[in-house]
């Protein structure tokens, strides 16, 4: 079993922070650190969202043209891990017509944000402000927005990986929805093989997301959700760094760090390994930066400290339609 960057760390001598650090459960953490993620200058997230300008319309353009060639009926995309909807609102703004986008996350605190970052950029919601607030964990937060290029749909969803598969996807990942087979509440114990819905989206996306969860059970994760040719676009810290850090960030009122208690160094090797065990192929090349000074530049003064090491990577994978 893998242990996490917090256990790699402390076994490493001479270690030290310039902070006190106060580990929490990663939903925990999550909720905290939802009152500040789009503002606290992280660079992780600014170099993924300016790497995803140009990755996200090339999965886009791979999963519609396998799925959508004569402008097939609706598919469906899933933003797994969407934390306050960040690429979640990019995949409404680039998706074709005619696609339901929906946003899993474990932690209700980043939803909360979601929303509100939604309807900031005008996708209204379709519920009252009143059941947007009493949304419990069995229900999906729909919004709906008519444009010229038809109607589409984005959902938000409570979905946390390491309850899966007791915790079944939401009832918007399935293709029918017999309701009375789905559940999605936390602490329901359901046989998956007596379910009569089917469960099938075109596309995955999951950025900065796979650090907080085993390879093995994310992988099967996503292979369960995706349908037979769907793609998945997978970005994440690179084991360079963290070899040396984890995701957190500092309480301004204590100037304490908060970090996620369970974080691993995955390998990008490591990764392909066990995609390709879960029938997941690799389309193309694997895609490293390394912070240079020219990317401090445009990722700001926090990114300097980590000038000539790879920090992040990204991978298109597929699914395979038939086994070999």
């Amino acid at each position: 079993m893998s242990i996490t960057i917090r256990e790699s760390l402390t076994l490493k001598s001479g270690t030290s922070e310039s902070a006190p650090v106060r580990y929490l459960d990663t939903v925990d953490a999550y909720n905290e650190w939802a009152k500040v993620y789009d503002s606290d200058g992280n660079f992780l997230q600014a170099l993924d969202t300016l790497e995803m300008q140009t990755m996200l319309p090339s999965f886009l353009r791979v999963v519609s043209s396998y799925f959508q060639p004569d402008d097939a009926p609706t598919m469906k995309l899933v933003d797994l891990g969407c934390g306050t909807g960040r690429n979640t609102m990019q995949l409404f703004l680039t998706a074709p017509k005619n696609v339901d986008i929906i946003g899993l996350d474990a932690s209700p605190g980043m939803l909360d944000v979601a929303r509100r970052n939604l309807r900031k950029v005008g996708i209204a919601s379709g519920h009252s402000d009143d059941e947007d607030n009493n949304c419990s964990a069995n229900q999906d937060d729909q919004f709906e927005v008519t444009s010229p290029r038809e109607i589409n749909m984005v959902s938000l969803n409570l979905f946390n990986i390491l309850s899966w598969p007791r915790m079944l996807f939401p009832r918007s990942c399935y293709a029918s929805t017999s309701t009375s087979s789905i559940a999605t509440a936390p602490g329901d114990d359901i046989d998956i093989s007596t379910t009569d819905t089917e469960v099938g989206v075109a596309g995955v996306i999951s950025t900065l997301v796979v650090e907080h969860i085993p390879l093995d059970l994310f992988f099967q994760c996503v292979s369960a959700l995706l349908l037979p040719g769907g793609y998945l676009l997978l970005t994440n810290m690179h084991s360079e760094m963290g070899e040396i850090s984890q995701a957190g960030f500092i309480d301004e009122a204590t100037g304490t760090k908060i970090r996620p208690e369970t974080s691993y160094c995955h390998r990008i090797a490591d990764v392909l390994s066990v995609a390709e065990r879960t029938g997941l192929e690799v389309i193309g090349d694997v895609r490293e930066r390394t912070v240079d000074e020219t990317l401090v530049e445009v990722l700001g003064r926090r990114a300097r400290k980590w000038v000539g090491v790879k920090v992040w990577f990204g991978v298109l994978f597929r699914k395979k339609t038939s086994v070999s």
